[in-house]
């Protein structure tokens, strides 16, 4: 009942984590069971709870393992950090940067999709990169990269930031004919229209980085 109770107060109240496993030295067994879910993790994660993060892992919560709902630790905290600390902590843990989640996405297409730290999606993916993980990762059920997924949300969204993670992941290995199944090019799923950002963009994905005069957007904090 004990074990049960703990459980309970530990999935909802993060500070009552902390003060089991301080509280509670001697019980290894117990307290390695009770932080054992990944929820627990992917949830800390969620909340971008950096000190909840660090006692997981401290206290043996297995960064690598998946979730119930088939989802990795490393990928939501590159789609939710609002900064690089989380991902960096998650990737000091040893986080593996080639697993795929249960759709067979890996975890540069969720850069490729993130949008929340806009500012250090750069920092991110560099640390990615130093990482070994793969900007060419094709999803296991369609062969969508993330150079894909890249153009399908410029189609989606104004502003430099697709251009600018496009530029990025072609600089870092990814090549703009790569396929789907289907024998899509990153270029076939743009939709032409007249913004500056399209047209660079059509410019990238046929020459590569080449030729053109790259240009930075409007933001002047803007670190790409």
């Amino acid at each position: 009942q004990r074990a049960i109770l703990i459980l309970h107060l530990v999935r909802d109240i993060t500070n009552v984590l902390i003060l089991v496993v301080h509280l509670d030295p001697q019980q290894h067994l117990r307290r390695r069971w009770i932080l054992g879910p990944p929820e627990l993790l992917f949830d800390a994660v969620t909340r971008g709870d950096t000190v909840a993060i660090r006692e997981l892992i401290k206290s043996g919560g297995d960064i690598n393992q998946i979730t119930e709902r088939g989802s990795r630790i490393l990928f939501r905290a590159v789609i939710k950090a609002h900064d690089s600390e989380i991902v960096r902590i998650i990737l000091e843990a040893k986080a593996d940067v080639r697993s795929l989640d249960d759709k067979g996405n890996s975890v540069f297409h969720f850069w490729a999709r993130a949008t929340v730290g806009r500012n250090h999606l750069m920092e991110i993916g560099k640390m990615l990169v130093a990482a070994k993980a793969d900007v060419e990762a094709r999803r296991t059920k369609d062969g969508m990269s993330p150079l894909h997924h890249v153009t399908i949300g410029h189609n989606n969204r104004r502003g430099w930031l697709d251009f600018h993670k496009a530029l990025f992941l072609i600089r870092n290995g990814a090549s703009p004919g790569i396929t789907t199944e289907r024998l899509e090019q990153p270029s076939d799923l743009l939709t032409r229209d007249s913004r500056a950002t399209t047209k660079k963009l059509v410019q990238l994905l046929q020459y590569g980085t080449s030729r053109g005069d790259w240009p930075r957007c409007d933001h002047g904090e803007c670190c790409w």
